[in-house]
């Protein structure tokens, strides 16, 4: 009997992309505001987020984003591995050989995914993984060494969730 993490486990060994599928759903910021909604859902599903445009310029480009149930996602939380996630299988850490690989590992776990395009405008913004990188997290992409970096951070230095 197959599962649905053996099909995904066999599809990434023979190079198949996991196929991912966005929907959306609108609701006005007068009824609903999306830190009410994120407290509602916090502490029901997993990995839930919010994320909030800061642009105050403009109320044209202004979105929240409340993100639940995460099915992927790269985290570092030291500056010798890095944990990957994939649906519905357990994680991976693999080591970081050197600190400018990083880039290029966080762009090889996306290109295992294909995301299927929509022509509307909203869901084309959010395709893609959300989350953050720390100040010390510039190591990875500068050819820099802080001297913070003999101490382990109190938070990921990157976590991003698909």
């Amino acid at each position: 009997m197959q599962t649905e993490a053996n099909t995904v486990h066999e599809s990434r060994i023979r190079g198949k992309k996991i196929k991912i599928t966005t929907t959306i759903t609108r609701k006005l910021a007068d009824v609903y505001t999306p830190v009410g909604i994120y407290l509602r859902l916090r502490d029901r599903f997993r990995d839930t987020i919010l994320l909030e445009s800061a642009d105050n310029t403009s109320a044209e480009n202004s979105f929240s984003f409340i993100a639940i149930n995460a099915i992927g996602g790269m985290e570092i939380t030291n500056y010798e591995s890095v944990e990957l996630k994939y649906p519905k299988l357990p994680p991976e850490k693999h080591q970081i050989a050197k600190v400018s690989d990083v880039p290029d590992m966080l762009w090889n776990f996306m290109q295992q995914f294909n995301v299927e395009e929509s022509d509307e405008k909203t869901v084309r913004i959010v395709q893609g993984l959300f989350g953050y990188c720390t100040y010390d997290a510039v190591q990875f992409f500068e050819t820099i060494e802080l001297k913070s970096k003999k101490q382990l951070p109190e938070i990921p230095l990157m976590r991003y969730r698909l």
